[in-house]
C-alpha cells in the first residue's frame, strides 16, 4: 500500500511503486498534518510521531522515487542502479555523447545483463565464493596502471564522467566473482581426452601457417524446450536483425538485439583460429570473406549471426620469446606499498641516468633468484608470466626500460634485451591444444549454463 494514502494525497502510480516529487510530497504532508493537528487535539506521543514523519519526508520521498525495475529472487535492482550502470556502459562503448544512440535499447540490455550478473553473484554466494578487499584493490590498481593512471586519478576520471567510484568498485568485484564462479562451475568440470588432443593436432597444427578470424557474434536466444511457435518467432527476429545489419553497424545492432553475454561489447569475439571457434561455426566461417555476415545458424541455444571483420595468417608452430631483465621491489611490514612504488621509481630513474641495470638488480631486487644474475630472467615464452608482467613485456621495445608497474608480487620495472622466434616443443604444443579445447568447450557450455541459472531463479522486470 502507498503510505501517502494515509494522508489522502493523490499520487501518480507506475506499477506498484508510488512516484511523487519530494517537494510536493513534503508540502502535502505539511498541509495534511496542519489540518489534522488543528482539528483534533492529539496526545503528545502521536504529535511527536507525526513530527518525526514530517522530518523523514525527504528520505521517504527519495525512497519512493527510486523504484524497482528488476527482481532476482529476494534481491531487487532499482532505477538508480540501472541509470548508474547504463551511464557506465555508455561511457565504455563510446555512446554517452551520441545523440542518435538508442539509450532505451541500451538500458534494456544493461538491465538484462544486471539480472544475469545478479543471478551469478547469488550463485557464487551460495557456493561460498567471496572476493576480498585486497584482491579487489589490487585488480583496480592494475586497471589504473594499464591506463597510465594512479588510483586517485582513475577515481577522478570516473567521477568526471559521472560514474560513482563505489559503483565502479561493485562492478569490478562482481566481474572477479563471476570469473571465479565460471572457473569452478564450468572450467573445472571440463575433461579433455588425449584422443581429442590428437585429433586437434592432426586438424589444426600440421601446417606452419593457418588463418585467424576476427569474429563478431549476435545471438537470438530460444528457450529450452521451446514450442514451435517460439522457435519460429526467434527465427523471424533473427531475419529482422539480419535486415537491420544492412543499414546499421554490427556493434549497434548487437547492443539492441543480441542475447549473448558479450552483447554490450558489440558481440566482439576477438581474433580466433579455427581451433578456438565453436565447432558449429567452423564450416561457415571458413567459407566467409572479410566483411561478410552469415545467415542465421541454428543451435540448441538459438540463432547465431556471425561477422568476419578481418582474416590474417599467423605462424602456428612458432612463438616470440623475449630476453628480459627486471627489478622487483616488494612491500613488507617495514616498507609500505607507496614507499615500495617510490623506491622502484627511484631505481628506474637511476638506470635511465646510466647506472648499471644488473648492479641495481643485484643490490635491490627482491626476486633473489634473478637478482643473482643481474635481474636476468632468460628467454621468456608467452603465457609463462603473470598477465601484468607479460603485457608489459609485449609493450616494451628492445633496449627500452618499462614504466614501473604492479603485479601480485610487488612493483617492477624491466628491460627487454632481445627477441627471437622459437619453435614450440611437442609438450608445449599439446598443452596449448588442451587449453584451446577447454576454452572452446567452456564457451559452448557458458550460454547454456547461464540460461539454466536464469531458469532456476525468480526473475521479474518492470521497465
Amino acid at each position: 500500500m502507498c503510505w501517502t494514502m494515509l494522508f489522502s494525497v493523490t499520487v501518480p502510480e507506475r506499477g506498484n511503486e508510488c512516484q511523487i516529487h519530494s517537494q510536493t510530497f513534503n508540502q502535502a504532508i505539511r498541509a495534511t498534518m496542519h489540518s489534522v493537528l488543528k482539528r483534533f487535539p492529539l496526545p503528545i506521543s502521536l504529535n511527536l510521531l507525526l513530527i518525526l514523519m514530517l522530518w523523514a519526508g525527504n528520505a521517504l520521498a527519495a525512497q519512493l522515487l527510486d523504484r524497482i525495475v528488476g527482481v532476482v529472487n529476494d534481491n531487487v535492482i532499482t532505477e538508480r542502479q540501472l541509470i548508474a550502470e547504463t551511464r557506465l556502459v555508455a561511457q565504455q562503448i563510446g555512446a554517452a555523447n551520441d545523440p542518435n544512440f538508442d539509450m532505451d535499447a541500451l538500458a534494456r540490455q544493461v538491465l538484462d545483463r544486471m539480472i544475469t550478473t545478479e543471478v551469478q553473484v547469488q550463485r557464487a554466494a551460495s557456493l561460498g565464493i567471496r572476493v576480498d578487499d585486497t584482491t579487489l584493490e589490487r585488480t583496480i590498481t592494475n586497471i589504473a596502471q594499464q591506463n597510465g593512471l594512479t588510483l586517485p586519478q582513475l577515481q577522478q576520471v570516473l567521477e568526471a564522467q559521472g560514474i560513482a567510484f563505489r559503483e565502479y568498485r561493485n562492478q569490478i568485484r562482481n566481474e572477479i566473482t563471476i570469473q571465479q564462479l565460471h572457473q569452478r562451475e564450468i572450467f573445472e568440470r571440463i575433461h579433455v581426452s588425449d584422443r581429442e588432443i590428437d585429433e586437434y593436432l592432426a586438424r589444426f597444427a600440421n601446417n606452419d601457417q593457418q588463418q585467424e578470424y576476427w569474429l563478431k557474434h549476435i545471438l537470438i536466444a530460444v528457450p529450452e524446450n521451446a514450442r514451435p511457435e517460439e522457435v519460429a518467432a526467434a527465427r523471424d527476429k533473427a531475419q529482422a536483425v539480419l535486415a537491420a545489419l544492412q543499414n546499421q553497424d554490427f556493434d549497434t545492432v548487437s547492443v539492441e538485439f543480441s542475447d549473448a553475454p558479450n552483447a554490450l561489447d558489440g558481440g566482439d569475439l576477438g581474433w580466433r583460429d579455427l581451433s578456438r571457434i565453436p565447432t558449429l561455426f567452423v564450416d561457415t566461417v571458413q567459407k566467409m570473406n572479410a566483411g561478410e555476415i552469415s545467415e542465421p545458424i541454428r543451435s540448441p541455444n538459438g540463432f547465431h549471426i556471425l561477422k568476419v571483420e578481418q582474416i590474417r595468417n599467423k605462424a602456428a608452430l612458432e612463438v616470440v620469446e623475449s630476453r628480459v631483465r627486471h627489478v622487483l621491489i616488494q612491500p613488507s611490514n617495514t616498507l609500505s606499498n607507496e614507499d615500495a612504488r617510490r623506491q622502484a621509481e627511484q631505481l628506474r630513474e637511476a638506470v635511465l641516468r646510466g647506472e648499471d641495470f644488473a648492479e641495481i638488480a643485484r643490490n635491490h631486487s627482491a626476486d633473489r633468484g634473478s637478482a643473482e644474475r643481474g635481474g636476468d630472467l632468460g628467454w621468456v615464452k608467452p603465457g609463462v608470466m603473470v598477465p601484468e608482467f607479460e603485457q608489459m613485456i609485449m609493450q616494451t621495445r628492445i633496449g627500452e626500460i618499462s614504466p614501473v608497474f604492479r603485479s601480485q608480487f610487488g612493483w617492477h620495472f624491466l628491460r627487454v634485451e632481445d627477441r627471437r622466434q622459437a619453435r614450440i616443443s611437442p609438450d608445449e604444443l599439446r598443452a596449448q591444444a588442451r587449453q584451446a579445447i577447454m576454452e572452446r568447450k567452456a564457451e559452448e557450455e557458458l550460454i547454456s549454463w547461464i540460461r539454466r541459472q536464469r531458469a532456476e531463479a525468480y526473475i521479474e522486470t518492470r521497465l
